[in-house]
């Protein structure tokens, strides 16, 4: 809605004498990993059997999705050969069934480096070679939905399978139906959700606070209902896990025609996260996160704690970046 002049860095100070930051993420990594062999050990198989990760201590959920923010600072602490650490960031939460999160971690990398491409006076790869890493790792991040989506399918009894699923939403059968499946149910839950809040008019009777902000105070002392916990509760669920309404029927189940306002505002901030952005290429790497957050808040709809840790881990590390003076004017 506005446009402002904005004086843009295009200082190239990226992946040099970055030894100390990557020291800090390996000692990161480390935990991380330490935590997921301790998931398996004691759980089993979470990528095999995914109604597993329920019963993930809270915690230890959270330690092992800290690594996905650091995706999105790859291209700024190395400057080539990305492919091995982007992985290493990105295993440990898909090996716990995480696919959403981590596709959207491959994705902050990718839009990272679209900007610092975007910014660079000097080019170190050609146009086409950028552009097959695009492709390349969108096909990663097909690949991560698709086969997480089958393995959760054949690994549980309760959830109907493939088969049974394009019998009860296609009147016909194709190749083509399995590949889209995945994502056409997940568009499917958010959508129908969304339309049923608010054609029905439904309301959140189960918790004393607004349902949008519920899993704000899942951290606190005792125990209470996540907010896709609560609204399975609402509408019904087969396993333990939540429904997903999306950002719209998120904001609407509490504050109605209130939730533009809601909008309005996010978009106002974004805005002043891309003018800094543009000022100074450390922080883009902070506005890549804030981006895929607010895609991964959109499809889900209720604000969740990690997207608070992982912006305080994203710019931690970007304080961190900030004490180097490597640059030339």
């Amino acid at each position: 809605m506005f446009d402002f002049k904005i004086k843009k860095d295009f200082r190239v100070r990226l992946g040099r004498d970055k030894n100390f930051v990557l020291l800090g993420v390996a000692f990161h990594l480390s935990i991380v990993y330490l935590c997921v062999l301790y998931i398996y050990g004691t759980k089993g198989p979470v990528i095999l059997n995914q109604s597993l990760r329920f019963d993930v201590p809270t915690a230890i959920e959270y330690i092992i999705k800290s690594a996905l923010p650091i995706a999105a600072l790859v291209p700024i602490i190395k400057a080539k050969k990305h492919f091995l650490l982007v992985s290493i960031i990105v295993l440990p939460a898909i090996l716990m069934g995480y696919r959403g999160t981590s596709v959207l971690a491959l994705v902050s990398y990718l839009v990272t480096l679209w900007y610092i491409n975007g910014c660079k006076d000097r080019l170190s790869t050609t146009k086409s070679n950028r552009n097959k890493t695009y492709y390349f790792l969108g096909v990663i991040c097909f690949l991560i939905v698709f086969t997480g989506f089958y393995l959760r399918r054949t690994g549980s009894s309760e959830l109907a399978t493939v088969d049974v699923l394009i019998d009860i939403y296609f009147d016909y059968n194709s190749p083509f139906l399995y590949l889209i499946i995945p994502f056409y149910l997940g568009f499917k839950e958010t959508i129908g959700l969304s339309n049923k809040l608010i054609s029905e008019n439904i309301t959140n009777n189960i918790n004393d606070y607004p349902l949008f902000f519920a899993d704000l105070f899942t951290i606190l002392p005792g125990e209470r209902l996540a907010a896709g916990q609560t609204l399975g509760k609402i509408f019904g669920t087969v396993e333990g896990g939540g429904l997903t309404p999306g950002l719209l029927g998120g904001l609407y189940i509490d504050y109605g025609l209130y939730t533009f306002l809601f909008l309005i505002g996010m978009g106002g901030g974004f805005k002043l996260v891309i003018i800094q952005a543009y000022r100074n290429l450390l922080f883009i790497p902070v506005y890549t996160l804030l981006l895929t957050q607010y895609i991964h808040l959109f499809h889900r709809g209720f604000l969740k704690p990690e997207y608070v840790t992982s912006l305080f881990i994203v710019v931690f590390y970007f304080l961190m970046l900030n004490k180097i003076k490597i640059y030339k004017k």
